[in-house]
């Protein structure tokens, strides 16, 4: 199967700037026409320091165990994360901690019927995350804690901004992602969802100016009887293998990802 990702890369900034900026470049129209207009936003956008940077969300990178075991309390760090659902127990535990103390100390947080509960942890979910925590889990995000969500915005140039502000020397390039999200209803025919998850800017101001929007590979009907590894994989690895299903339906797979690379 043909590759999901069509990277460019851009060694001279004259050429990334009449590709990508003026009006008459070749991704202009995809990307900066586009974004300007709230009813079409065809790409989100992440930047990051690095084209080595994966698309892997936090809660899920591998040197992020210890600290989702420190927050989460479920699994000593010596022990480590293994198996699918001590992953998720240990995901709810972190949000069901974050609800409880921002409630207490008189924050507002979303309407959550489960954590209105005591001790209200259920190992029967429907798919996790489930809708009801995206948006307690976009403000946790926000404020620095591992999440299966990853951070996107539908704004290139404010992509392209925190892929150059943290970009570091011993990295030759930083990198844009743009993900083709016009194709989401594709991913609709399997269990297994791309969720494109855009929180209440009139709740989080910072978000709002970022334009913040997450992904989120959602796990559907999660079995808490089996010991299922974590799978840790990119998000366009995901979802190449997703589409790999849907071969022969007159998607071009070609164009779901960009990688944009620059020094």
């Amino acid at each position: 199967m043909a590759s999901i990702i069509t990277e460019r890369t851009f060694d001279k900034l004259d050429d990334f700037f009449k590709e990508i900026v003026e009006n008459k470049g070749k991704l202009y129209k995809e990307f900066i026409s586009c974004m300007n207009n709230d009813v079409c936003n065809r790409f989100i956008f992440r930047g990051v320091p690095s084209m080595n940077y994966e698309l892997i969300p936090s809660a899920l990178r591998e040197e992020k165990v210890k600290e989702l075991c420190r927050l989460s309390g479920h699994v000593r760090p010596t022990q480590g994360i293994i198996s699918e659902v001590a992953q998720i127990k240990s995901e709810h535990l972190i949000l069901q901690k974050f609800f409880s103390h921002c409630d207490y100390n008189g924050l507002k947080v979303p309407v959550i019927e489960r954590f209105r509960i005591y001790d209200s942890y259920c190992d029967n979910f429907h798919a996790w995350l489930p809708n009801d925590l995206f948006e307690l889990a976009g403000l946790a995000q926000h404020y620095g804690l591992p999440t299966r969500l990853l951070d996107w915005s539908f704004n290139f140039y404010i992509a392209l901004y925190f892929a150059i502000i943290n970009a570091k020397k011993k990295d030759k390039y930083c990198s844009v992602w743009a993900f083709d999200v016009s194709l989401e209803k594709w991913f609709d025919r399997l269990g297994e969802k791309v969720k494109i998850v855009i929180p209440e800017y009139s709740q989080n101001p910072n978000l709002m100016a970022q334009k913040g929007v997450f992904t989120l590979w959602q796990i559907r009907n999660p079995n808490p009887k089996h010991s299922h590894p974590v799978d840790r994989r990119p998000l366009n690895e995901q979802i190449e293998k997703h589409l790999s299903y849907l071969h022969g339906l007159g998607l071009d797979k070609k164009n779901v990802i960009f990688s944009l690379v620059s020094r």
